[in-house]
């Protein structure tokens, strides 16, 4: 068994990673995690075990870091950078107790106080369960999604009940009639960079974290590596963009991320529009499921969303620590405001 910890994914090929992980979300593809370097926004780490050459596990993450009255606590973070998908890849015990330990040198050589394993599955986070020591476990977050399974939009539209469906209708019609709402796709990503980064900033100011404000060069890593795969949706009123979004796409599903808005048109109603022309494009795409991320659960149960259940698993030299992290870290992961990033 090799065992090799590296600072890039280059450390392995493309083809190699594909055939580990898989392609169901663009969040652990390879090209994503090009992105992600290329721009700087997190500082990765990778491990990999290999036998007779081949790749056999991997796992990946950054060094992070919150505070809780008053303390920083700094964590080595094991997940998809910016994303909402596992990255704990092995299906052995051997392999599975190998990746723990490298995980455990790379928490020590970066100095910080612990280790977050986030976004299992609840299959995934039983299997590891059986195999650390120390680690607490966190209350589940909510992804939410829709299965779409619909011919066309009249047809999805028809599952909703009643009050939810006319509400649809009613956003549609006057986006169209009463705002003159136009909205664009493309993934011209580094031409409408400053706009992105100036409706997300919005948000980003609302909520008092800029955790995940995406740097300008992020967009420039997009349109290099991942130009085919994921695009924006802007939407204008005449020809001023007043809200966005970022789509990932697989054959399979689509992902929508860090949604900005203008709040001087906040009455507009754009943000809505963006859901159902986003469920409409997924739709006509043949994609099976579409994601649409944590919070706002209300308003996206209307629209026919389900929560699918992610868990984590943390552990921290400091014993007495484990029990502050296990009531904040579920905060953490949404955005919550009762937790401060550093």
């Amino acid at each position: 068994m090799d065992i090799q910890t590296s600072h890039t994914i280059q450390s392995v090929t493309e083809s190699e990673w594909t055939s580990l992980v898989g392609t169901s979300t663009i969040e652990q593809s390879y090209r994503w995690f090009r992105a992600v370097e290329d721009s700087r926004i997190r500082d990765m780490v990778y491990g990999f075990i290999r036998e007779e050459g081949s790749l056999k596990a991997a796992t990946c993450g950054f060094c992070d870091a919150f505070r809780v009255g008053g303390v920083t606590i700094p964590l080595l973070e094991i997940g998809s950078p910016l994303g909402m998908s596992a990255c704990f890849f092995s299906s052995s015990e051997q392999h599975t107790i190998a990746l723990l330990d490298t995980l455990t040198q790379i928490q020590q050589s970066k100095k910080c106080r612990g280790i977050m394993i986030l976004d299992l599955s609840e299959q995934q986070v039983s299997y590891l369960n059986q195999h650390v020591e120390g680690y607490v476990q966190c209350p589940p977050y909510d992804n939410t999604y829709i299965d779409l399974n619909f011919s066309d939009f009249d047809d999805y539209l028809e599952s909703l009940p009643s009050n939810a469906r006319r509400s649809v209708r009613i956003t549609m019609n006057r986006a169209e009639k009463k705002w003159r709402l136009r909205l664009n796709s493309t993934n011209e990503f580094t031409r409408w960079k400053e706009v992105t980064r100036r409706l997300q900033g919005y948000v980003c100011e609302e909520h008092h974290n800029f955790r995940w404000h995406l740097p300008l060069t992020f967009y420039d890593a997009l349109e290099t590596h991942l130009k085919n795969d994921a695009e924006l949706l802007i939407c204008f009123t005449d020809d001023i963009p007043i809200v966005y979004g970022l789509a990932l796409n697989t054959p399979e599903t689509c992902q929508y991320k860090f949604v900005g808005i203008d709040p001087a048109y906040r009455h507009y109603h754009a943000y809505f529009l963006l859901y159902y022309e986003g469920i409409k494009r997924a739709i006509e795409r043949g994609q099976s499921r579409i994601y649409f991320g944590t919070s706002n659960y209300e308003f996206k149960e209307k629209i026919g969303c389900l929560r699918e259940s992610l868990h984590g698993l943390v552990r921290l030299q400091n014993p007495v620590f484990n029990t502050m992290v296990r009531c904040y870290v579920t905060g953490m992961k949404i955005m919550g405001k009762t937790v401060e990033f550093t």
